[in-house]
Parts: structure tokens; C-alpha cells; sequence
């Protein structure tokens, strides 16, 4: 075992990992009670060898070898739901790592079935068992108990193995490129910056405000991350959304009718109730013309829900056939539409864009068919099927 906590350890095993077409890594860290995560560990693999790196006691500028390796576009990196370590990486460092490989998102694409942990998959294709468990431990512990050493090394260890199977049975299936542009989604920095706009955005669609509301809302969502981001804390310990929801709503006009929403933490209330309420009545005086345009609510119109568990249960039997997880095919938004539409065919499928084109060719006809009846889901032999009749 490696354990890396000197500056020219690392400039060593930088170099080694420079000169690697695709390596593995991964991040340990801890996020209970802060808004940003706080990292304690990068573990990075090569085919052969594996590393952690104690990136608590190295400076950043320290750790540059190392992530210039991880930003080098002739290196494949490759991570296990890459999100959480993307977003660490950025937080804590301003790095993401690219290009990207997400073994998660792989699976999902050669029948291995969705959100697949990275236990189960190393079991499933490797037949490599490794010991869970330990995930919310202290990893800022020095020195790090031997198990704890042991649990995040064994996040790397097969992680490149793992890959070059995936990759092998992607390529077989001409959806290589297809992971790589799902995995590349988490090197976007901006999904990991605070946006109120589409926090208040996402909120407003539930149609429990109107547009005075909605820009109410937005400022009380911005007042919210400046405070849970300036005392690094989770949002959920200033006010959770559905109590700004509320405020934006009811539009208080007094710190007393404020404190009678449950979810406004009361140590924010006494300190800020007097902001809050300016921040409300600004809202009240907005010109018309200045108000934000509401976003479009959310809708099921025209929704057959029984319909739709048929259509939905079908996907799933055309995703198995096809060696693809389901949510690759159709989403559920767009089965809801689907089942709503009289006489669809493939024309509207596509002008809608319920099945892109890719996706058309492969269950398109079989959904239709499904729909217009020539084709049936029944129980044989126990079994849920997809019958011609």
C-alpha cells in the first residue's frame, strides 16, 4: 500500500501516471454539517499500482503534478458515480478531471442495470469482492486506521480493470461514445456553482406562486446560499425550500409572522428577520414591468396513468432486450405525454421529442405496435412478455 504525503512522493507517482492512458481515482471526504465538502483523500490506480494521497497535508500548489495529470486530454479517467468527486475536486481544488469514463454510467448502458454500486459491479463483471461500509467514517483522522486505508483503496484498486471490460462490451454495442458524452456531463463546473435562478426556477414550477412571487422567491433563494455559503453550512440549516416557498407565498410582514414558519432557522431570524422582511417588501414594489417571467408549471395533461404503467413496464422489457437501462430510452415525463397522444406514430413521436432518433430505431415501431395493439403484454410462464399477436 502507498500512502503519498510528501511533495516528492507525488511529483514521483505523477510522472509514473503521466505516461498511463487511462488511470482510476476517486475522492474521500466529509459534507455532514458543511455546505462545501471538505476532501480528505484522492486515490488514484494505474492497471498495476495504486495510491492514496493525503491531500490534507499537501499544499494545492503541492498537488499540481498530480492535477495536471488529471486535466491531461490524452489520459482517460476513469471514476464510479462521478458527480460527488467532480464536485469535490471543484470545490476544493478549482480542478475537474477530463476527460472522464463513469463506470456507473457504462453499465447503465450494457444491461447492468441503473444506479449499479461499485461493489456489486466489480462482483458482476470482475467477480471481485470488496468490503463496504465505512463510507461515512472520519477520513480526516491522522493517522488513518489500516481499514480505513484498506476500504478507500479498494475504490481504485480494480476500478481501471473494471473499465477496460466495460469498454469492451460498450464498443461491441457501438455505445462508447455514448458513455463517454454521459460521463463528460460532471465536467461541467457550472452544474457545481450556486444558481438561485434555477433553484427558484425549479420551485416555481410547482404553480404554488405567482410571477410577484416568483421574483420573491428568487431573492429569498439568493439571500439563503450567500448565508449557508459565507457560514459553510448546508442550506437546510438557514431555511429549507419549502419554507421560502412559504415566505414567498404568504409575503410575512412582521418578524413574528416569520417565526411562525417552522423551517426558518431562529438563530438566521433574529439576525437577518429584518433583512428578510426588507427583501419581501422590495418585492411587493417591483414595477410590473420588472417582474421575472414565471417559469411554465409542470403538467400532466392529458396523462392515462394506467396507459402509461403499460407503456412504462414495456421500456423496461425493450431495455433488457436491448441491453440498455431504461432511463437511456425514454424518460418518464415522456411516457406520461406518450400515453396522452391518440394515434401517435413515429412522426409525432419524433417531432415531440419523446424518442430521439437513435432511440426510435431501436423501439420505436415496438412501441407503436404496442400501442395500436398488435402487440401485447402478457404473463408467460411467469414471466412478463411482449407478444405479437
Amino acid at each position: 500500500m502507498h500512502w503519498i504525503d510528501t511533495a516528492e512522493e507525488l511529483k514521483k507517482i505523477s510522472k509514473e501516471l503521466s505516461a498511463e492512458k487511462i488511470i482510476a481515482l476517486d475522492t474521500e471526504f466529509i459534507r455532514e454539517s458543511t455546505f462545501f465538502p471538505h476532501i480528505a483523500l484522492v486515490q488514484v490506480a494505474s492497471a498495476s499500482k495504486a495510491w492514496i494521497i493525503d491531500v490534507v497535508k499537501l499544499t494545492k500548489d503541492e498537488l499540481a503534478p498530480l492535477f495536471k495529470v488529471f486535466q491531461d486530454q490524452n489520459i482517460l479517467k476513469v471514476l464510479h458515480a462521478a458527480q460527488a468527486d467532480q464536485e469535490c475536486l471543484y470545490n476544493s481544488f478549482g480542478v475537474i478531471a477530463s476527460p472522464s469514463f463513469d463506470t456507473a454510467e457504462a453499465a447503465s448502458l450494457v444491461g447492468l442495470g441503473s444506479n449499479k454500486s461499485l461493489q456489486s459491479l466489480l462482483e458482476d463483471v470482475l467477480h471481485v469482492k470488496i468490503q463496504k461500509g465505512h463510507a461515512r467514517s472520519n477520513w480526516l483522522e491522522r493517522p488513518l486506521p489500516q481499514r480505513l486505508q484498506e476500504y478507500a483503496l479498494a475504490d481504485v484498486d480494480h476500478l481501471v480493470a473494471l473499465a477496460q471490460k466495460l469498454i469492451s462490451k460498450l464498443e461491441k454495442l457501438d455505445r462508447y461514445q455514448q458513455a463517454l458524452v454521459l460521463s463528460q456531463k460532471w465536467e461541467n463546473y457550472e452544474l457545481f456553482i450556486s444558481n438561485p435562478t434555477k433553484i427558484a426556477e425549479r420551485l416555481a414550477k410547482s404553480g404554488k406562486v405567482d410571477q410577484r412571487g416568483f421574483a420573491l422567491l428568487t431573492e429569498l433563494i439568493a439571500w439563503r446560499e450567500n448565508q449557508a455559503i459565507s457560514h459553510n453550512i448546508p442550506r437546510k440549516r438557514v431555511a429549507d425550500d419549502g419554507t421560502l416557498l412559504d415566505v414567498a407565498r404568504t409575503k410575512p410582514k412582521t418578524i413574528k409572522q416569520l417565526g411562525l414558519l417552522r423551517g426558518l432557522q431562529k438563530q438566521f431570524l433574529r439576525k437577518e428577520g429584518e433583512i428578510l422582511l426588507g427583501i419581501i417588501e422590495t418585492a411587493e414594489h417591483l414595477a410590473k414591468a420588472d417582474l421575472p417571467t414565471l417559469p411554465e408549471r409542470k403538467r400532466n395533461a392529458e396523462k392515462n396513468s394506467q396507459l402509461a404503467d403499460i407503456i412504462s413496464c414495456a421500456v423496461k422489457l425493450l431495455a433488457k432486450r436491448h441491453r440498455i437501462a431504461s432511463q437511456h430510452l425514454i424518460s418518464k415525463e415522456a411516457i406520461d405525454e406518450l400515453s396522452g397522444i391518440k394515434n401517435p406514430n413515429l412522426k409525432i413521436l419524433l417531432s415531440k421529442k419523446i424518442l430521439s432518433p437513435e432511440n426510435a430505431k431501436l423501439i420505436g415501431e415496438d412501441l407503436l405496435s404496442l400501442l395500436s395493439g398488435k402487440t401485447v403484454l402478457m404473463i408467460d410462464k411467469g414471466k412478463a412478455v411482449l407478444k405479437r399477436i
